[in-house]
């Protein structure tokens, strides 16, 4: 397989340009104190940015094709092994993001602090309902908008618009 075509997914492969995940993260403010979760990390980019470039704490990428998965830890591995960055500092995670009740939602509301994301508009709608759960996160959203939510903070990078939404959280733990 050399792309998500054998698996379901939430979105097409289509990476952010570096600078757009740079931007992404500055949008959040992310530093050494933050837990990072990139949903639908395809390569990691995201994921080792937010390391490589603004220290954070620690960084998940949660992708549904293992070909996307293999190929980050890959990637991670090659930068790891050449510098002084703790390998357990990005971690990968398989997992279907439209089952709300995947464990992947209990720990980001348990450890992350910010939240990344570029989907197509459709996505971000069948995901919102699970995202209006997690409380207390910066979750920023490249290129579409999060249904019905009003963002802090907009930013545009090479015609691609990113989102700043701060989250406080609905009270219902239906989903975790």
């Amino acid at each position: 397989m050399d792309s998500g075509m054998e698996v379901a997914s939430l979105s097409p492969y289509l990476p952010v340009p570096h600078s757009v995940a740079r931007c992404m993260l500055e949008l959040a403010e992310a530093g050494p104190q933050d837990v990072h979760y990139e949903l639908g990390s395809g390569d990691g980019r995201v994921n080792r940015c937010a390391v490589q470039a603004f220290g954070v704490a620690k960084s998940v990428g949660v992708e549904i094709d293992p070909f996307w998965i293999q190929r980050s830890k890959q990637e991670w591995k090659k930068i790891w092994e050449s510098s002084n960055l703790d390998n357990n500092r990005i971690t990968y995670i398989q997992a279907d993001l439209m089952n709300p009740r995947h464990a992947v939602w209990q720990s980001m509301q348990n450890e992350s602090t910010i939240i990344t994301m570029y989907f197509v508009a459709n996505a971000l709608e069948m995901l919102e309902p699970s995202l209006r759960k997690l409380k207390n996160k910066k979750i920023v959203a490249c290129g579409y908008p999060i249904p019905n939510w009003t963002p802090e903070k907009i930013d545009v990078k090479y015609g691609l618009e990113l989102r700043l939404y701060p989250t406080v959280g609905i009270q219902d733990e239906s989903i975790l």
